[in-house]
């Protein structure tokens, strides 16, 4: 079923104002697909739209406001929901029941509205499992770089990105040092790197992880925060790339995360992370740390693989032939081997 403002189902062009999905509309059927996205004018799902039926995967449209009792409720293949709405009014009981592996996807400010409402008192497919634990955050960067914090564990590597934690910092050099995490338990800070502008990221939940020690990034997982009232505190400036300290006051976003250091490196004006420090001007120093070693091999390596992204180094084009290639490993190499 494709709802949209001209009938491409029937190819017969005619058109229609799609305001709502009426209650019941899908209710009980055998409709697996449920297209939504060209309904422009969709304000409003009705109770039991969806209820029962066989629709697997369903995006909710920014223009809608409303969501009746039950929408979503007992479709059982359901297991992935997105919205794009901000400000919606929900019923009752609009979603669970769904498919073991469901997941609400929420813009990645607005999680925490959606998990302290009534959702959080409601039981997954009646069962002692919540339905809050099937939520999870979603974004669309403006630049290559996002900044994250959220409450529950997730999952960087089945998503299909690179996260990393801040281990530590140089005061003197104004660099923070960083180390790639795959799965983290929730309430951790990361910065996620590589990324495409304006394209969705869907950040998974993590049904394993490990714990992180010394990550000097902090989640800042329900409201707006005024990091004006955290000393030594920095947020992420994703215009210059660095995380700038916070003078006077500063509001967060729910979602985010942001640097706490302590006296001695809290006096800092900015930070650089260690991937995006300025080179040293050795030929070869890929990561900007001042060494040429085996760590700048296996950069290019995974630049050349396709694991990693070269506009996240300063130094990646080492022959200056304005790519990045096997080339670039090579040449790296024999300085390492002293060729």
């Amino acid at each position: 079923a494709e709802l949209s403002e001209t009938d491409n189902v029937l190819n017969s062009g005619k058109k229609y104002l799609i305001t709502e999905v009426g209650d019941s509309c899908f209710y009980g059927s055998t409709v697996s697909v449920a297209t939504l996205n060209d309904a422009k004018y969709l304000s409003k799902i009705g109770r039991k739209a969806f209820s029962g039926s066989l629709v697997r995967d369903i995006t909710v449209p920014g223009n809608v406001t409303n969501i009746g009792a039950e929408a979503f409720s007992n479709a059982k293949s359901l297991n992935d929901l997105t919205l794009l709405s901000s400000n919606v009014n929900y019923d009752t009981q609009w979603v669970g029941g769904n498919a073991a592996d469901f997941t609400l996807y929420i813009n990645n400010p607005n999680v925490a509205t959606v998990l302290n409402s009534n959702l959080k008192n409601w039981a997954f497919s009646g069962t002692t499992n919540m339905v809050r634990a099937h939520v999870a955050p979603y974004f669309t960067p403006q630049t290559e770089t996002y900044n994250l914090g959220q409450s529950m564990p997730l999952d960087f590597q089945a998503s299909g990105v690179k996260a990393y934690v801040v281990t530590g910092y140089d005061a003197n050099a104004k660099v923070l040092k960083t180390a790639e995490v795959k799965q983290v338990p929730g309430n951790t800070g990361v910065v996620i790197t590589g990324l495409t502008p304006n394209k969705m990221y869907k950040i998974k939940r993590a049904a394993s992880y490990s714990s992180i020690s010394n990550n000097l990034l902090v989640a800042n997982t329900d409201g707006t925060a005024n990091l004006g009232n955290v000393t030594y505190s920095y947020y992420w400036n994703y215009g210059n790339k660095k995380f700038e300290k916070v003078y006077g006051s500063y509001n967060l976003p729910s979602g985010l995360s942001y640097l706490k250091l302590n006296s001695t490196g809290g006096n800092v004006s900015a930070y650089t992370l260690d991937f995006m420090s300025t080179p040293t001007g050795k030929k070869g120093d890929v990561n900007g740390d001042d060494v040429v070693d085996i760590a700048d091999v296996n950069i290019l390596l995974n630049i050349v693989l396709g694991k990693d992204n070269a506009s996240r180094y300063n130094g990646a084009d080492v022959n200056g032939d304005g790519t990045v290639d096997i080339t670039d490993v090579n040449t790296a190499l024999n300085i390492v081997l002293g060729k």
